[in-house]
């Protein structure tokens, strides 16, 4: 009986069935999983699975005969069918090289939103607004706005990057004070602002922005007294062969790589400066630029600091060679090191102790003018006032959610005698028991104070 329901599903719907099969390597999926079961035990499909993930059961009969493409493995099953759902049903993908199309997009965004997999860096809402409205506007408009090369959709990650940074700054204006407020303006709000525009909006808003932060006038802080260089990665620069890595530790020094190799590097400037990222370029004896590394440090749960590759891309971001990716696992392999760690502490220690003077200085926590970044949102985005507009109200709505929940859990936590005495125990079996988890930093203050 199994395998006759197995069978049937994976005739009727062959690229649902691809992804239950995936998801025996996947276990995080629970969807697929329950998939799974439903598929086993002959239940109804098509009702099962828009439960499940919440569609319309006319996205998911539009994936029957549907088969999965045959050069890059199965895309996100869910990611596709909340997509296909955004699509109205004459605008939806019929032909194999249409659905193919769309397959591509899809895997762009999940690999572009979830670099990082558990902190998907924008939200799935918002990833497949952008893949259903290209889809949408048909295979001759993408080819118009971005040729056959899915590589020119990766700017959209760095330019929402920026625009979450002009949302937490409140458009230019005072830095939003409250750090919970401004991690939902840096995503949430951002990501709810970014819905407000068609895709094709989106990718002017990209390229306009890619030609805005290339312009030098707005890529250093308007403090002129903040050194634009910051300190190189331990252990560089380090040779594996007849190549070397070094680190790029200033502005000039991105420009030039930029150039060389035309590519974006130039805009982590900012990030750079404030550690968030660290540049690193593998070179030739001669001293070339052959490829280009983003790395990145992170402190682990057994608190030690961890050295990653985010992306490592070469000329115009094409591949980097067999040789240069060997160069780049031996350095990391070297500075994995416990001798290592002392000089990663160092280097975070450095970044945080800048990021903590910024409080005075005017700047947002990376190293950007608040007000510049004001600027060139301002450039980039057609309808600035009513955007500005919209945003100062979200924030007016975030911000008085989080003040009323402070004074709920000040409520709450006052029946407690908290003194200074208070331990990182208790302060958790506090949180535990009064369930206030997002705000109990701020609402054990004015629980203290009383």
């Amino acid at each position: 009986m199994v395998r006759r329901n197995r069978l049937q599903a994976m005739n009727d719907f062959p690229i649902v069935a691809a992804a239950v099969i995936n998801s025996f390597h996947t276990p995080r999926d629970p969807v697929l999983h329950t998939l799974q079961s439903v598929i086993d035990k002959g239940e109804p499909l098509i009702s099962s699975l828009s439960r499940l993930a919440g569609v319309t059961k006319g996205s998911i009969r539009a994936l029957r005969g549907v088969k999965p493409g045959d050069d890059a493995g199965p895309v996100n099953l869910v990611l596709l069918l909340r997509a296909l759902d955004k699509i109205t049903p004459d605008k939806r993908p019929r032909d194999g090289n249409k659905w193919q199309l769309f397959e591509n997009l899809l895997r762009w965004a999940e690999g572009e939103r979830s670099r990082i997999i558990d902190s998907p860096k924008y939200s799935e809402d918002l990833a497949t607004h952008i893949v259903a409205g290209l889809m949408a506007a048909g295979e001759t408009q993408i080819v118009r706005w971005i040729g056959h090369n899915l590589e020119l959709l990766d700017g959209i990650d760095d330019y929402l990057d920026y625009a979450g940074l002009w949302c937490a700054t409140g458009a230019g204006g005072e830095v939003v004070s409250s750090a919970y407020v401004k991690s939902r303006a840096r995503r949430t709000v951002r990501d709810a602002l970014m819905m407000r525009y068609p895709a094709k909006e989106i990718l002017r808003q990209v390229n306009c922005w890619h030609k805005e932060i290339n312009n030098p006038a707005n890529s250093l802080p308007l403090d002129t007294s903040v050194p634009d260089e910051w300190p190189a990665l331990p252990g560089l620069p380090h040779v594996c062969g007849d190549l070397t890595i070094v680190s790029l530790t200033s502005n000039s020094q991105l420009i030039a790589e930029g150039m060389q190799l035309k590519h974006c590097v130039r805009v982590y400037t900012d990030s750079c400066w404030s550690g968030a990222r660290h540049i690193v370029s593998i070179r030739d004896a001669a001293g070339q630029s052959l490829s280009t590394a983003e790395l990145s440090i992170s402190e682990t749960a057994d608190f030690r600091y961890d050295l990653s590759v985010d992306q490592h891309h070469s000329f115009a971001n094409g591949m980097p060679s067999q040789a240069c990716t060997t160069a780049l696992a031996d350095y990391m392999q070297s500075i994995a090191s416990d001798e290592a760690q002392a000089d990663l502490e160092e280097v975070c220690e450095f970044h945080q102790f800048r990021r903590g003077e910024l409080g005075e200085s005017g700047l947002c926590d990376d190293g950007r003018s608040a007000s510049m970044v004001s600027n060139i949102m301002r450039k980039i985005l057609s309808d600035y006032d009513c955007a500005r507009d919209w945003l100062l109200d979200q924030l007016d709505i975030e911000d008085t959610w989080y003040r009323l929940d402070n004074e709920r859990a000040a409520k709450a936590l006052s029946k407690f005698r908290l003194d200074e005495t208070l331990s990182d125990k208790d302060a958790f079996e506090l949180a535990w028991d009064t369930g206030q988890w997002e705000c109990m930093d701020a609402g054990l203050r004015p629980a203290m104070e009383r």
